[in-house]
């Protein structure tokens, strides 16, 4: 310990148990922390362990006139004693504070004292101030450090009062812990006699006496035990030339002091990189024996270090050189053997276990966005997790990363993350700090400042390097879950197969783990397997001007194939004379062409198979895709095709278009309405999509749903939309219009839909859509919409229609297109149809359908007013609405006018079937 002089002393206690007397007390700190580090090493710098067995204390009145016992240290020649008074004497005053110090360790184990008088020649001010260092970690008080010191003025002037601090380490940060009474410093001159206590759980009084006497009187009580351990007690003093000479302590006493008899212990160790090892222990070390390198081992064949470093700095730990690399991921076990202490106390063998991880930069994917839960439990679900959104991350690649300054977003503004190892294969959820008691189970758990609110319906999720460079991205939505019962809350979104990370909404469906998500662990979805297909275009769109085309792909692409504009063919000799990738949207280029494109070609884009996705995979077969410059759509160019309006229980309604014109049509400039709904219901497209000629799209809320209960030949037909117009299950309307070049409402289509439309014979017409019989006929005809099939299981969802016919127009004024039908819900022949071709005479008509004994089966209509051009359908159903007998019919038709004009036709057709 030095030339420390130690006195056991007793000493009188006021009223209140606090030690009362003429004693001024200086700085110490105990110190096994160390310089910044890792949060496992510093979790052992604050440990509390001083095996300290005698106990004394320190004091100093100065009556011997000079600073050798005890010893004081730093800059003792600007300090000298004069009339039993410690007094800065800096007569060659440099313009820099002065301090010195003793070694004094203190701990929190004890409950300890300190007392000083001190006598400021001034008023303080912000130049002209004292402190004392009662615990540092540092002999160098004038540096970085942590530890607690009482200041004396400096402040506020006049009110300056003694205020008690912790010191924070690098950067002098600092936080009040409590303060001594308004202006009790702020004369001139300057006095106090102080007390300070601090207890064994931490909390700190202060007592003072202005006048300098020993009439004590408490100023403040307050807890703080951050630091647990101090080495050194110290002053120091701020001033200018004309107050060199102006600051006097006295009377220090601090007690109680420890005394160390007990050997060094080993408390942790980390491999700083491939060939350094920083071991800490419990206290300040020998030099000497801490250099040694024969006292230390490590296993693994790595042997002895070929250095170990002290450093007075961080005077607890040693630093040891290998001269062999240590391997990542590795676990090892370091030996030290006979290292002492300051006071030679010597170690026998000890050990610690390492594990050296050489943390790598990340690539896009290697990291995962591997679990959502945007909508927690609130309550009412059956689901067992806390009610807290998280996000969870996958590290899929064989390197280890370090968290530290990553950043993830919901597309504001990225929130960073803080020091955490990720290593291979394992998982890491991410939550609000707040929120990081909810998961007592968990320890792979990383706390988010204000982490982001995850919307229910869908966002954009974003993971970045700390570089910036985007890694993952999730534009997720509800479409997702794949399941209607799990999207309204409750169950997380879980990741499939994380080697396929190129692929998007497909790769992705709800927890199938009845707790509702498997935070932290293994997915209850995964699927391992490799991926080996390629992209494929999903839609290519070109702007206004036909100069540029936005290709969307199923799958993220690799940078550089996408950027190579030889994997780009279109036809009508259109070049392609750029290809723009952007990581944000990892699964668009934006082609550059050259000449503009002709507002009257429909083109052929194709992609070459050396175009690959983010993991290597080309196009499986060079992949062709149509599209145009999209043309203003007229009446009659989109046809209502086919409407479900009353799904299954929790399914969704679908509204399916077709492009009946020979132009290429933009989904975004349509508006689709029910304007039979009290106050209408109109919703705006705000999707791009070419409708190209002949071609079906399918308009759902929810296209999982749609795939779930029907066939889908072509699911990128299939198009979702945030909502559709109310469809009421019993009658309504489906109106698609657009807005012409003036800005004014054009209907393209429309159609009245009812339950009665349905085929009658049906036992149940939820879950049947209803299907556009002919294309050409008008939509307002009701004999043109028919149930569909039961051998298309009762809708054709992007598909030509199960119920569709297309009849010639013949000569005759009434004809059957076909004699014979089957209404078994094949979707063939399953009705019998009328045709009327009546030029321009205005008739009415009647039709009864008789059975070969000539009995009324079916009366289909009554003095209904015909059009030109006029179709009516029988379904085989009875007037009592049972199913007609197989066998022979007649259809009786009269046709009559206003004049009295009348003519009747005898049509036979036959009702077949299986016998």
């Amino acid at each position: 310990m030095g030339n420390i002089a130690i006195f056991t002393y007793e000493y009188p206690k006021g009223e209140s148990g606090f030690h009362k007397g003429p004693f001024h007390h200086f700085l110490i700190f105990s110190t096994t922390t160390i310089s910044p580090m890792r949060t496992s090493i510093l979790s052992y710098l604050l440990v509390v362990f001083l095996p300290f067995l005698s106990i004394a204390q320190l004091s100093d009145d100065f009556s011997d006139g000079d600073l050798l016992s005890p010893d004081w240290q730093g800059q003792t020649s600007l300090f000298s004693v004069t009339n039993g008074e410690l007094q800065l004497t800096d007569v060659n005053y440099e313009g820099s504070p002065t301090a010195i110090y003793l070694d004094a360790p203190t701990s929190l184990g004890e409950l300890t004292t300190w007392s000083f008088l001190v006598r400021l020649d001034f008023s303080p001010s912000s130049s002209n101030f004292a402190r004392i260092y009662l615990s540092s970690n540092a002999a160098d008080i004038s540096g970085s450090l942590q530890g607690y010191y009482l200041q004396i003025g400096g402040i506020s002037g006049s009110d300056d009062a003694l205020v008690l601090y912790r010191q924070d380490g690098e950067g002098g940060d600092r936080e009040l812990i409590l303060s001594g009474l308004t202006g009790g410093v702020g004369a001139d001159p300057a006095i106090a006699r102080v007390e300070i206590t601090r207890s064994t759980s931490g909390e700190w009084s202060l007592w003072a006496d202005y006048s300098g006497g020993d009439d004590l009187q408490l100023q403040g009580v307050a807890t703080d035990d951050t630091f647990n351990i101090g080495q050194f007690f110290g002053i120091w003093c701020q001033y200018t030339t004309t107050r060199s000479e102006d600051f006097y302590f006295d009377d220090i006493l601090i007690d109680p002091l420890y005394v160390d008899n007990d050997p060094p212990l080993l408390l942790a160790g980390e491999a700083l990189s491939d060939t350094e090892i920083l071991l800490v222990f419990n206290e300040t070390l020998d030099p000497g024996s801490a250099e040694t390198v024969s006292n230390y081992n490590v296993d693994q064949g790595i042997g002895t270090p070929i250095a170990a470093t002290w450093d007075g700095n961080q005077p607890n730990a040693v630093a040891l050189t290998l001269g062999t690399s240590l391997t990542s991921q590795q676990s090892y076990t370091v030996t030290a053997e006979n290292v002492a202490d300051i006071a030679l106390n010597q170690a026998g063998l000890q050990s610690v276990a390492i594990e050296f991880v050489d943390f790598g930069e990340p690539s896009a994917y290697d990291v995962l966005i591997n679990e959502i839960m945007a909508a927690p439990p609130n309550g009412s679900s059956n689901v067992l997790l806390p009610s807290v959104e998280y996000v969870e991350l996958y590290n899929r690649s064989e390197q280890a990363f370090n968290l530290q300054d990553w950043q993830f977003s919901d597309g504001g503004t990225p929130k960073f993350l803080t020091d955490y190892t990720l290593l291979p294969g394992e998982y890491v959820v991410l939550l609000d700090e707040e929120d990081l008691d909810s998961f007592p189970d968990l320890e792979n758990l990383l706390g988010v400042e204000s982490f982001p609110g995850l919307n229910n319906t869908g966002d954009d999720l974003q993971l970045f390097g700390p570089d910036g460079m985007l890694i993952h991205r999730v534009p997720y939505n509800l479409d997702w879950y794949v399941n209607t019962d799990k999207d309204d809350g409750g169950w997380s979104l879980e990741l499939i197969n994380p080697d396929s990370p190129c692929e998007g909404q497909s790769n992705w469906r709800a927890s199938d783990d009845l707790l509702g998500g498997t935070p932290g662990v293994v997915n209850s979805t995964l699927v391992l397997a490799p991926d080996t297909q390629g992209p494929g275009i999903v839609i290519a769109f070109p702007n206004a001007t036909g100069t540029a085309l936005l290709v969307t792909f199923s799958e993220g692409l690799e940078a550089m194939t996408a950027e190579d504009i030889s994997n780009y063919v279109i036809s009508s000799g259109i070049q392609v004379v750029s290809a723009l990738y952007d990581p944000a949207f990892p699964n668009q280029v934006n082609l550059g062409l050259s000449p503009a494109l002709d507002p009257a070609v429909i083109y052929s884009l194709q992609v070459k198979t050396t175009l690959t996705d983010c993991v290597g995979n080309g196009v499986g077969m060079d992949d062709t895709f149509q599209f145009g410059i999209p043309a203003i759509p007229e009446v009659g160019d989109i046809v209502i095709n086919e409407i479900l309006f009353f799904p299954e229980v929790g399914g969704k309604d679908f509204v399916e278009l077709y492009n009946a014109s020979g132009k290429v049509i933009n989904l975004n400039d349509l508006i689709i309405g029910n304007i039979l709904v009290e106050g209408d219901t109109l919703i705006e497209v705000t999707r791009d999509w070419l409708i190209l000629p002949g071609d079906y799209l399918v308009l759902t809320e929810l296209p999982s749903d749609i795939r779930a209960n029907y066939s889908v030949a072509n699911p990128q037909w299939l198009i979702q939309l945030e909502d559709l117009p109310s469809f009421p299950s019993d009658e309504g309307n489906v109106t698609i219009y657009t807005r012409n070049t003036v800005g004014e409402a054009l209907i393209l289509d429309a159609f009245n839909y009812s339950e009665d439309l349905h085929n009658p014979l049906l036992d149940e017409d939820r879950g049947v859509s209803l299907e556009r019989v002919d294309g050409s006929a008008p939509s307002e005809e009701t004999s043109n919409w028919q149930s569909a099939a039961a051998t298309v299981g009762f809708a054709s969802p992007t598909a030509q229609n199960s119920q569709q016919f297309l009849s010639e127009p013949g000569e005759e004024l009434v004809q059957l297109p076909r004699k014979t039908f089957t209404p078994d819900g094949d979707g063939i022949d399953d009705f019998l149809i009328i045709d009327f071709n009546l030029l321009d005479v205005q008739y009415s008509s009647n039709i009864r359908i008789y059975d070969a004994l000539g009995r009324e089966v079916k009366n289909l209509v009554q003095g209904e007013l015909l059009g030109t051009s006029s179709r009516y359908e029988w379904e085989g159903d009875t007037n009592e609405g049972s199913r007609a007998r197989i066998g022979p019919y007649i259809v009786w038709v009269e046709l009559f006018t206003a004049e009295g004009d009348q003519k009747v036709f005898k049509l036979p057709c036959v009702l077949g079937g299986k016998l």
